[in-house]
């Protein structure tokens, strides 16, 4: 136990009617748990009007980040000391009990549900989540090619693991600078503030995925709350301006739920909007009571503020193994079910778990709670890596299943170093060879990430043909000289540096390949029209491939196209399997017409330009011949991995098509 002087006063006093005693009880706090909880939930359910219910996470965060203050700082104030041991005591019971038996009964569920894919990707999640670090471990799975949401059961772990960061770094902290200089804690802490809220704005829009998931770019939130328990705004005297804080902080949270949506760059300037709002309600209801803090108070909300640990807990798995067993969506009926279910196993834990847990009545031993704990960690560590090691429990799955759920785990996708390359990288060529190693590179494969897909298909066809290239594919950048896609990875450069390659190289031949369909309803821009919107979108696109045909055509390379695919309404080999294991009969191919509907704008451009193009290879003509797009090989391959991108299990097939029409049009 670190021992602090008691002749050295805390630098901001904790605010509370009682002197040097704890803090009294805060109902309003946990008023605030459920304004928090309550639109996490029905956001997760897709219900309306609750577009920015994500936004309750990072009241969470200030929450916590005032609480967790109040109680370091209060332990000094009272007795002159500070106890990690006592600390993380009451961390351990306050988070981990629920925690690991929400994660056991998960697990369990996911055994009994869960294809091997999936469950081995559960198994990985589970091990990260044991040991803190959940949020790496979802950040390292976002992108292109990543598993969709609603297929990570234990996704929202991401955020304990970003507190959970926070309780083991910031104690020490503290504690480090009271013995250094206790004047310079609120400065060091408002500095760090405002470096992670700068980092936070600065990088939201172009790295949302390091933003949302790492520690750094949280830590501004739980700082905010951190500054209200250390005192640095004066108590608030006045009722009336009490009150109009109070609403404001109020109508700043219901704002943010109301007005954003999945579209908003978040966290970014705009979690500052709810943060505030929270810190508001925080501060106010410590300096005095207001109608808003009355509210807050009532039994109903404090009842679900209490249970708003639990049941985030519970609520998550609940949507995504019913998402997993149902293959029309969620119901009005089915989401009433789950919010009824997720609220009763969150009751059930709070008064039979979590309240005994925390009161000693269950565990009153330290030691034998820490070694309850950190056997159960083992415990689900080992299961965790069983499931990794066994490739999902495959023996529990019919062949035929098996072999449609594999499809889903493309080991193309295992390794993109050569993918999404940067402009720079281009330039100091660091394309990835393609084809044939023994021949001369002729050949340029240029697209996106259905070109990267198609290349195992590719390589085959150069192979055969005795001929080689170079890949240059980025994911959800078209590849068009001059067209550049705001919110996203930089397309506009690394498009440039290709064509740079290609001259450099002295490449005659170009493959493009790209899911053309997927651009027309983008914000799309270039010279002519640099802000972006739906209503410019064809006439950028219409302008790229005029200008990167008219380019390689001025440069003598002959121009090949291959078309889109047209893909499925659903995740083939995940749809199907699951179709499979649970017995249900279920269409998800989409029709010829369906398909040439989709694809009309490019086919007008491309012909519009037939004169630079030796080969358009039509896949839609061999998939489509019934007027149903196939999904499946005759001998009942996937040839997809998911809804649109090709299978590399299907190369020969994929192989096939380019060859019957590089043959059709003669080599050049």
């Amino acid at each position: 136990m670190m021992r602090i002087s008691r002749e050295s006063a805390w630098p901001f006093k904790i605010p509370s009617p009682f002197g040097s005693m704890a803090a009294p009880y805060r109902p309003d706090i946990d008023g605030l748990r459920a304004v928090a909880i309550v639109p996490v939930v029905l956001y997760h359910l897709d219900v309306p009007f609750f577009g920015g219910g994500f936004v309750g996470v990072d009241i969470f965060y200030v929450i916590s980040g005032y609480l967790i203050t109040q109680i370091i700082a209060e332990e000094i104030e009272r007795t002159g000391s500070f106890s990690f041991a006592n600390f993380y005591e009451r961390r351990v019971r306050r988070i981990i009990p629920p925690l690991a038996v929400m994660m056991a009964v998960t697990a369990a569920a996911a055994v009994v549900l869960l294809l091997p894919v999936a469950l081995e990707s559960f198994g990985k999640s589970v091990v990260a989540a044991s040991l803190f670090g959940a949020n790496f471990y979802f950040w390292s799975l976002t992108g292109y090619f990543g598993p969709a949401a609603d297929r990570l059961p234990l996704l929202h772990t991401w955020s304990l693991a970003v507190e959970e960061q926070f309780y083991i770094l910031f104690p020490p902290f503290l504690l480090l600078v009271w013995r250094w200089r206790r004047s310079a804690i609120v400065p060091l802490l408002v500095a760090g503030a405002v470096l992670s809220f700068a980092m936070n704005a600065a990088f939201a829009a172009r790295y949302q995925q390091y933003v949302f998931y790492l520690a750094p770019f949280r830590a501004w939130e739980l700082a905010l709350g951190a500054l209200i328990a250390l005192g640095l705004f004066p108590a608030l005297q006045n009722a009336a301006a009490r009150t109009a804080l109070a609403v404001s902080g109020l109508g700043m949270i219901v704002w943010s739920i109301i007005a954003y949506s999945s579209q908003t760059i978040y966290p970014g300037v705009a979690a500052l909007l709810p943060c505030l709002g929270a810190a508001l309600l925080i501060y106010t209801g410590q300096s005095g009571p207001s109608p808003v803090g009355a509210l807050l108070s009532l039994r109903g909300p404090v009842f679900v503020g209490l249970i708003s640990y639990s049941l985030y807990l519970w609520h998550w798995p609940l949507i995504v193994f019913a998402n997993y067993v149902s293959f029309d969506g969620l119901s009005p009926g089915s989401r009433i079910v789950i919010v009824a279910a997720a609220t009763t196993l969150a009751i059930l834990s709070w008064r039979y778990l979590e309240m005994p847990i925390r009161r000693r009545a269950v565990f009153a031993n330290r030691s034998m709670l820490f070694t309850a704990a950190a056997s159960v960690t083992v415990a689900l560590i080992a299961f965790g890596a069983f499931c990794k090691w066994d490739a999902g429990l495959p023996w529990r799955i019919p062949a035929e299943v098996l072999a449609l759920d594999r499809a889903g785990h493309d080991p193309n996708f295992d390794d993109l170093r050569c993918h999404d390359m940067m402009a720079n990288a281009i330039r100091v060529d660091r394309l990835c060879p393609i084809g044939d190693r023994a021949a001369s590179a002729s050949w340029m494969v240029w697209g996106d990430s259905e070109a990267w897909a198609m290349r195992p298909a590719i390589e085959l066809w150069l192979r055969r043909n005795h001929e080689a290239g170079f890949i240059s594919s980025r994911g959800g950048c078209v590849p068009l000289l001059g067209v550049s896609r705001p919110r996203w990875e930089p397309c506009l450069e690394p498009n440039e540096a290709t064509l740079e390659f290609i001259d450099r190289h002295h490449i005659s031949k170009v493959l493009f390949v790209a899911a053309w369909p997927g651009y027309l309803g983008l914000d799309l821009r270039d010279e002519a029209s640099p802000d972006p919107s739906p209503a410019t979108t064809l006439a950028v696109l219409d302008r790229g491939v005029d200008a990167t045909f008219t380019a390689l055509a001025g440069r003598g390379v002959q121009i090949y196209v291959f078309d889109s695919l047209p893909g499925a309404k659903a995740n083939v080999p995940d749809t199907l399997a699951r179709a499979r294991f649970f017995h249900r009969a279920i269409d998800i191919t989409v029709s010829y017409d369906e398909h040439r509907r989709k694809t009309a704008f490019f086919d007008r451009a491309f012909e519009r330009n037939a004169r630079f193009v030796a080969s358009r290879f039509k896949p839609a003509d061999a998939l489509c011949a019934t007027g149903r797009c196939q999904v499946l090989s005759t001998d009942g391959l996937s040839l997809y991995s998911d809804a649109s991108h090709p299978s590399s299990g299907a190369a020969a097939f994929f192989a096939a098509i380019l060859e019957s029409g590089y043959g059709r049009t003669g080599r050049p």
